[in-house]
């Protein structure tokens, strides 16, 4: 997984093709979360993760999961339950920008992120921005640059106060995925 870093955001990709999620697509949003809280806390800093052009996430990667142990796959499921809460209880701001579908364990972890953006040209998109999955919609030739603005703004914000009114609004889903 590519990270790149654009002003105050760190941008992980999270891949390229179907985007599935396995061990090393985790640990590379894993690694980005961890850069992006070490970064210096004076300084504004924001989280925006995107996908390739066809997928934001395709979910779980089946064909790799299914030559698993059971425990294995349990082991799986539960890392994918940590980095979600870390992006909930992260006093760092993150962003999804949801450059195609998000499938499964992809949606999970694009709903995971403080902000969603998604290409307006989706057919979905209009109904996703009313039920309130996504929270803004734009062109697919602006929608990082969107992503990158929303998370500056977000960035500017105290990091500490940030991240206990976070952990505050999301206590009981974090705790239910760390059980």
């Amino acid at each position: 997984m590519q990270l790149e870093r654009h002003g105050c955001a760190f941008v992980p990709k999270l891949g390229t093709g179907e985007d599935r999620l396995d061990p090393e697509l985790l640990s590379g949003v894993e690694r980005a979360i961890d850069a992006a809280e070490a970064a210096d806390a004076s300084e504004p800093v924001a989280l925006v993760t995107t996908g390739g052009e066809d997928f934001y996430s395709n979910g779980y990667d089946l064909m790799w999961l299914r030559d698993r142990s059971v425990e294995e796959q349990r082991s799986f499921v539960r890392f994918h339950q940590r980095i979600m809460a870390r992006l909930l209880r992260s006093a760092v701001p993150s962003v999804a920008a949801l450059s195609a579908h998000a499938i499964g364990g992809g949606a999970l972890i694009a709903l995971a992120h403080d902000y969603r953006l998604t290409r307006r040209d989706r057919l979905s998109a209009e109904r996703a921005l009313e039920a309130r999955v996504v929270d803004e919609l734009a062109a697919s030739e602006a929608l990082l640059e969107g992503a990158l603005v929303r998370a500056e703004a977000l960035a500017s914000k105290d990091r500490r106060t940030y991240g206990r009114m976070k952990a505050r609004l999301q206590a009981e889903v974090v705790e239910a995925l760390e059980a």
